[in-house]
């Protein structure tokens, strides 16, 4: 194995690690949220109000209304798979994966999927990175 390999392979664990992290601690603090929220519920009116499991939290929130996902093969729906199999992409890095899968969408296209599906809440952005909603 050469350096380069070396360098590549060890750059990638890094980027995962730093991934897992990043879910680790959004899965925190989703969890303190809802132990603040269940601390302030009146015992009187609790039957009222329901609070979101922690385990469930990070994979329902921001679900869009419809649930209605993109064709699949379109430019939107590629982003999304893309944002899913590599969270924390910034939206250079997913052009260019879109590139490299041989999706064949102008830039422009990209960039207004992106954007589109975010307004959808199918992705989040995260200082300027993309995660899965």
């Amino acid at each position: 194995m050469n350096t380069q390999n070396i360098d590549s392979l060890l750059a990638e664990a890094a980027e995962r690690i730093k991934r897992e992290a990043y879910a680790a601690g959004w899965r925190d603090a989703i969890a303190a949220i809802n132990k603040a929220a269940s601390d302030l519920v009146d015992p009187n009116t609790a039957d009222d109000i329901e609070i979101r499991n922690t385990k469930e939290a990070p994979t329902t929130i921001g679900r869009p209304q419809n649930g209605k996902m993109p064709k699949q093969g379109s430019t939107p729906w590629e982003v999304i798979q893309v944002v899913k199999r590599h969270p924390g992409m910034s939206t250079v890095q997913i052009i260019e994966a879109l590139k490299e899968n041989s999706h064949a969408a102008p830039e422009g296209s990209i960039r207004t999927s992106i954007f589109r599906v975010k307004n959808r809440r199918f992705i989040v952005a995260r200082h300027n990175k993309w995660y899965p909603a």
